[in-house]
């Protein structure tokens, strides 16, 4: 697959994944907060851009820690606390052990190289 980027370049982008039933919910029932032709990536775009780019990263971010950070801002005054530590330690975890599940993470990084 063919992009501008120079032999050396990178492209880094973050976007939302469509199999997380919070990203679901809120595309549903908030409709004004994007437009109509706005939609998180599915594992299907994920399949894609790693069958058109072999040189793909795919970090994936916010499974715990999205659904107990609601929690934590109403428990704790501070971001950086135990319970978003703990959940960020789990997050990464299943990421790395099992790919499977990373559609289901709220949103990912992604990194393409051109070499």
């Amino acid at each position: 697959y063919s992009f501008n980027l120079n032999s050396s370049g990178c492209i880094i982008f973050m976007e939302p994944l469509g199999s997380n039933i919070l990203i679901r919910l809120f595309h549903l029932f908030a409709k004004n907060a994007h437009t109509s032709d706005e939609r998180p990536f599915y594992k299907s775009d994920l399949k894609w851009l790693e069958e058109k780019f072999n040189k793909i990263e795919i970090i994936p971010i916010n499974y715990f820690s999205f659904p107990c950070g609601v929690l934590s801002s109403l428990i704790f005054s501070k971001a950086d606390n135990f319970l978003m530590r703990i959940c960020d330690k789990i997050d990464c975890w299943i990421a790395k052990n099992m790919k499977f599940m990373i559609p289901r993470f709220r949103q990912a990084i992604f990194v393409i190289r051109k070499k």
